[in-house]
């Protein structure tokens, strides 16, 4: 399936001046869920999110069955709120995010 969001490894990497300027996890966290959200919408297609964000799809679906991510339904389109996504996003790319804000 083919789409036009950028890889989330690029996304990160081209805004790390402003993961710099973050002095507390919380900021981060707050920048990240702003920047997933002008960058893919409000909401992301189900399908979309394992080649997008590079998160393994049985981990996705264990935190949707968990209820740490809400899923909203259209027709046969399962949509997930970007926002919901952050902590995720943030916990598989932290090494990323800290690593190259220290140098």
């Amino acid at each position: 399936m083919l789409n036009n969001f950028p890889s989330v490894e690029i996304l990160l990497k081209n805004n790390l001046n402003t993961f710099k300027k973050c002095k507390t996890e919380k900021e981060k966290i707050k920048k990240l869920a702003l920047l997933l959200a002008k960058t893919y919408g409000k909401f992301i297609l189900l399908s979309y999110i394992p080649e997008t964000f590079n998160i393994q799809y049985h981990t996705l679906r264990y935190h949707i069955d968990s209820k740490g991510i809400s899923t909203i339904k259209v027709g046969l389109k399962v949509f997930i709120k970007t926002s919901d996504l952050t902590i995720l996003v943030f916990s598989n790319y932290k090494n990323l995010i800290e690593v190259k804000c220290e140098n």
